[in-house]
């Protein structure tokens, strides 16, 4: 029978694993009938099995392919996988997972099994996103074959007298792996070809290894449960061939369907049709192949020659896959000329095509200056071949290489060239209408993003319109006074027609450059890692996104990232010169502290920079609504013209952040420290108990073998409260109490009933407390049940449980009683509470606050972000608390 309270996720989760282990592999219905009957799901089965799925906390339940689930450690319980080793492997103490080990490499997911049963700890690694911790670890990319390893404590396969060609076996166990050396491998079954290609056909082709070796299991109990060959070894036997983490009976056509599916993904990325798509992968393949061959000849004597003439019969290397579609040829066969040189033709035919040729160079990935050197040799060896529509795209893709290689002015002159050759060429036209914003040149550059087609929302659009028209006339000067110029020529005929945009307006303009320059090449991956840590705790759809769009994000990135430097070495010639004068005095100037001092909502705020003491007038019309006098923000103010303003947004600091952001900024923190801290506000609280300790529901049930004498020490420990009769037991109870804020507190509360006791805390410092004290009274003292639950999850409990888990009516607040006892509760907290140590006051009490010159200032402003208690006898009074400070 369920049991009458609904279950938190994680006990559901451990429900589904224990269920799954007894019954076996279960379709979906199957499990969630059998959970029902088990527990109690909520209103909402279904939903509460989606929600516990989605979780996370079932990394080892999975889906087999005939649609039910399974708990792989209890479908793989004994089985045996093994592993030919290499020198390499042995003497750097790692072994490689694919593909022999795919079945089992899932397993790390889960923190349980990232150790051997003997209690070893070991890593599984990714060759190269892991290399820092491979190098840190003296293993060169040699020693791995693949893309991920098992990498074991240094020196245990030689303590364990494994050497090179020895078959290592991981062995599955509830407690672990165990490793185990294996001596003489067993054939594979007789059927095991039929029963494996029956589960290939069964499906689409190709299939997951591992998901067909699972499969197979879930068939064979037997499967596997001795020392078996190496999956390298045993595969061929059966008749299959493997791609990567795919297996098919042999003589697929992997690169085939390899084709197929990238042309699959390209259509859902981009608005492509399938010849458009076919293009955009042939060209990608030659550019790969361009790169392997430069990798293989860079440093070899006499590559240059080798690589001049494979790249001089560039059109005869294959652009595509033997077998896999092709696009269809628009231009007929030259007489003599290969059929690959003529599909080369044809595919850079199709880059005349806008579209075709950005989702090109999306698909080329050229992240760092080395790719942006191969993609402009390869954009210059493909123009030969190219016709004459084509060309301009060609060139496009030289500058798109020479910016990224840092070749700025080059870029802008083949950019033009382009241009040139084709004039609606869009993808130049925009590159160069950045050039004319740099330059600040607004007119040029809207003129040339007009004749591009760009979408009038685009932000590049939207500045250059904005600048691209003189500012409006001067409202502090009448069109018959003096210039302000000091010409002494009258305003009309100065400079009232042809009056330049002010610095403290262009400011903008130039952090906007700056923006653009970050998001349009090599730095989206730096956004993006920023942008990761800022939404951590943003449970928002799309949170990323958001965040990769916060200016915040973005300043972070541009000033402790470097990429604001790098603009300015990049691009600063281009700028006017005063503006790059004011980019290099930005360049100097950090991030810090500020205290709003005063507040002209709508115009701007007076600020002391905390670090400095420096006070300064910022112009901010639109936060200077919000923002309120003695408020705390981080944030980066800078000069723009006769003003200073703030770019970046403004982080909002409470009183007890101050010392430890000011050490902090102190440090020169890397950009994902800054973000990590100055984003710490948006975590969820973490409620705690009276004693600051985070709040956890513990209780235990324990088997005790001599309860006269663990009461008596309790008689002598804690204080005892009641004695209670249930049925023929006699229930003695006792608690541990603490004073806080002027008030006892109950730490824990213990029960002992015959033999049986009970320990309830709501803290795990507290619950381990008397655990310990129990356990030093009683060594032999046993534990029947034990459960540590969040206040989170016992919501989430009773947000499912009959009624929705609604509270008992509330009583009325307006009860004279009820009142009196608050308003007595509520002083007798005051008075304590001027005597504790407040982390906003970074530890002093209030009274120690207000006799300490420096820090009265800050037990002003706490008091002053006190609502007002207003009548209410259950809140704190500040004025109260003024006059008892003598601050009233």
């Amino acid at each position: 029978m369920p049991s009458n309270i609904p279950l938190t996720l994680p006990e559901i989760a451990a429900e589904a694993e224990r269920v799954l282990t007894e019954a076996g592999p279960l379709t979906e219905d199957e499990l969630i009938d059998a959970l029902a009957a088990s527990v109690e799901l909520g209103d909402d089965p279904e939903l509460a099995f989606e929600e516990m799925m989605d979780s996370g906390l079932t990394p080892l339940i999975f889906p087999l392919a005939d649609g039910r689930c399974v708990f792989l450690p209890a479908l793989l319980d004994g089985r045996v996988f093994t592993h030919a080793l290499t020198a390499a492997e042995v003497e750097h103490d790692v072994v490689d997972i694919e593909p022999d080990l795919m079945p089992i490499a899932v397993f790390t997911d889960d923190e349980r099994f990232c150790r051997l049963a003997d209690g070893t700890v070991f890593e599984e690694l990714d060759s190269i996103l892991d290399m820092d911790r491979l190098r840190a670890r003296g293993i060169p990319a040699a020693a791995s074959s693949g893309d991920a390893i098992f990498m074991l404590p240094a020196g245990y396969l030689s303590e364990h007298e494994f050497k090179t060609d020895d078959l290592i076996g991981f062995r599955v166990t509830r407690g672990g792996f165990v490793i185990e050396r294996a001596t003489s491998p067993t054939e594979p079954p007789a059927d095991l070809r039929e029963r494996l290609h029956s589960i290939l056909a069964d499906g689409d082709l190709p299939a997951m290894l591992d998901q067909v070796i699972w499969a197979a299991c879930a068939q064979d109990p037997d499967l596997f449960g001795t020392s078996a060959l190496p999956l390298t070894d045993l595969l061929p036997r059966v008749g299959l061939s493997r791609h990567g983490d795919y297996v098919a009976p042999d003589g697929f056509d992997f690169g085939a369907w390899g084709v197929s599916s990238r042309v699959e993904g390209l259509l859902g990325l981009h608005d492509l049709d399938e010849d458009g798509a076919l293009a955009v992968l042939a060209v990608a393949k030659l550019y790969e192949q361009v790169h392997d061959l430069l990798d293989a000849f860079a440093d070899v004597e006499g590559g240059e020659d080798v690589i001049a003439a494979a790249l001089d019969r560039i059109g005869d290397l294959a652009p595509m896959e033997p077998n896999s579609p092709q696009p269809e040829l628009e231009q007929p066969e030259a007489v003599g000329e290969s059929s690959g040189r003529t599909l080369v033709r044809s595919c850079v035919a199709l880059l005349a095509d806008e579209v075709v040729a950005r989702a090109t160079l999306m698909e080329l990935c050229v992240d760092d200056p080395q790719d942006a050197a191969v993609l402009g040799l390869f954009a210059e060896t493909l123009e030969p071949l190219a016709p004459e529509p084509a060309k301009a795209s060609l060139r496009w893709l030289c500058g798109v290489a020479q910016e990224r290689m840092g070749l700025t002015l080059e870029a802008e002159q083949t950019y033009q060239e382009s241009v040139k050759l084709n004039p609606k060429w869009g993808p130049s036209l925009v590159a160069l209408a950045r050039f004319a914003s740099d330059r600040g040149d607004g007119a040029a550059g809207l003129a040339l993003v007009r004749r591009s087609g760009m979408d009038r929302e685009e932000s590049l659009y939207q500045v250059l319109e904005h600048f691209g028209s003189p500012p409006p006339p001067r409202q502090d000067i009448g069109r018959n006074e003096p210039c302000w110029c000091g010409s002494g020529r009258k305003y009309k005929q100065c400079h009232l027609r042809r009056c330049d945009w002010p610095m403290e307006e262009r400011a903008a303009w130039l952090y906007q450059k700056a923006g653009a320059y970050l998001t349009d090449f090599l730095w989206r991956v730096d956004i993006l890692e920023i942008a990761r840590v800022r939404s951590r705790f943003w449970d928002v759809p799309e949170s990323l996104l958001q965040a990769v769009q916060d200016p915040f994000v973005l300043d972070v990135v541009m000033f402790e990232g470097g990429g604001f430097e790098a603009f300015v070495e990049e691009r600063g010639m281009l700028l006017p010169e005063d503006e790059r004068l004011l980019a290099e005095q930005w360049l100097l100037i950090d991030r810090s502290l500020f205290d709003v001092e005063s507040v002209t909502p709508g115009e701007g705020i007076r600020v002391r920079d905390v670090r400095t003491g420096d006070r300064i007038d910022v112009r901010e019309r639109t936060a200077s609504r919000q923002i309120r006098r003695s408020d705390f923000f981080c944030g980066r103010i800078v000069p723009a013209g006769d003003t200073w303003q703030i770019f970046g947004g403004l982080e909002p600091i409470r009183l007890h952040e101050r010392e430890e952001l000011i050490e902090l900024l102190d440090s020169e923190p890397d950009p994902l420290e800054l973000v990590e801290f100055l984003s710490r506000r948006f975590a969820p609280p973490v409620l705690q108990n009276t004693e600051g300790e985070p709040l956890l529901l513990c209780e235990a049930r324990l088997r005790v073998s001599d309860p006269v004498r663990m009461a008596a020490e309790f008689d002598r420990l804690y204080e005892a409260t009641e004695t209670a009769r249930n049925g023929d037991e006699i229930v003695r109870t006792w608690i541990e109490n603490v004073v806080t804020h002027g008030m006892p507190r109950v730490r824990a509360t213990l029960s002992v009933s015959g033999n049986e006791l009970r320990v309830d805390a709501n803290s795990a410092a507290r619950f381990d407390r008397v655990l310990s004290v129990v356990r030093g009274i009683d060594p032999d003292a046993t534990v029947l049940e034990e459960h540590r639950n969040s206040p989170g999850a016992l919501q989430e409990a009773m947000s499912r449980a009959p009624g929705g888990g609604t509270r008992p009516e509330s009583p009325d607040a307006n009860d004279p009683e009820i009142q009196a006892f608050l308003a007595e509760f509520m002083r007798n907290h005051e008075i304590a509470w001027l005597d504790e140590s407040i982390p906003a006051l970074s530890g002093s009490t209030p009274r120690e606050a207000a006799a300490d010159p420096t820090r009265r200032d800050d037990l002003i402003r706490l008091l002053d972000s006190f609502p007002s208690a207003g009548g209410n006898p259950g809140a704190m009074d500040p004025d109260r608390l003024r006059a008892e400070l003598g601050l009233s």
